[in-house]
């Protein structure tokens, strides 16, 4: 629009509220827009209508070199970290991710933190934090719960030392056996006879040769022809063995050496990963810087 000459000529009450809007319009061009404006001074504020959705709300510092964030909460809120539900940093906030960036475009956050968190060129550069995949975990400042932790330091991950309860069963040994002996007696006897044999007669097998009579009830075999006895009747062969005594015979089993059963106990953990965490939701980190 063209410039208003910025004078509100006396008229009715319509006409000087169109004036004063106009002159109103007017300031608002000179300080908006998607470049920023020919003529700076300090403490000048800019409306960077480049950046989406709804621009971006500047303030020149009051060294008239820079343009700065204007802090609502002011400067103490610069340096603070917060998680949004957004994949891109809102106004006045960078992605916490570890970046390198400029000690004079983002003075105010190197005021704050330094180089605690990376001296970047260690001229003209710092670091950011880096919290993307990290928990955050109080400072123990003191307290002895995380002692000698540095501020603002990384720590690894960790389990702390514990045991697991185990329970070992040895089975049975199964069928086995033991090593038996008896001693030596010595010679010794024992009594006894041949049971009664009944009525019978043996067979002579014919083998002889010659002739002859009988002599003593004998038998004259001529030829090979097998002819038996007479009958000898009902007898028996008694049989006589020394008494061995009264006595008896030791037995003993073998004494099994010392031994050992080997046994096997198995300790069953659940399945892991890669990593030991709470269960979680990923959010975007963001550090402020004005």
């Amino acid at each position: 629009m063209s410039q208003h000459d910025m004078v509100i000529d006396n008229g009715p009450g319509a006409a000087v509220r169109t004036d004063i809007l106009t002159a109103l319009q007017a300031l608002i061009t000179l300080s908006s827009g998607p470049l920023e404006p020919e003529t700076k001074y300090a403490g000048m504020w800019w409306l960077d209508t480049s950046v989406s959705p709804n621009g971006s709300l500047k303030m020149r510092n009051l060294s008239n070199t820079a343009w700065t964030f204007p802090s609502i909460y002011g400067d103490d809120r610069v340096g603070e970290i917060a998680y949004y539900a957004r994949p891109t940093p809102p106004p006045g906030w960078l992605k916490a991710n570890g970046a390198v960036i400029s000690r004079v475009d983002y003075s105010a956050l190197f005021a704050a933190i330094g180089t605690q968190f990376g001296i970047g060129d260690g001229v003209n550069t710092f670091n950011i934090p880096d919290m993307r995949g990290q928990f955050v975990r109080g400072w123990d400042d003191g307290a002895g719960v995380d002692p000698s932790r540095a501020f603002g330091s990384l720590q690894d991950d960790e389990l702390e030392s514990h045991g697991h309860t185990a329970s070992t069963t040895i089975g049975a040994g199964g069928s086995h056996d033991h090593a038996g002996w008896t001693d030596a007696q010595g010679y010794h006897a024992h009594s006894g006879g041949t049971d009664g044999q009944g009525v019978h007669r043996h067979l002579i097998g014919g083998d002889f040769r010659g002739s002859g009579t009988s002599s003593n009830g004998g038998y004259l075999v001529n030829g090979g022809t097998n002819v038996g006895t007479t009958y000898d009747g009902n007898h028996g062969h008694n049989v006589s063995v020394n008494a061995a005594g009264s006595h008896g015979h030791n037995v003993a089993t073998d004494v099994e050496p010392a031994h050992s059963h080997t046994a096997t106990t198995t300790v069953s953990v659940g399945g892991g990963g890669l990593e030991t965490r709470p269960k979680n939701v990923s959010l975007l980190a963001c550090i402020r810087y004005a």
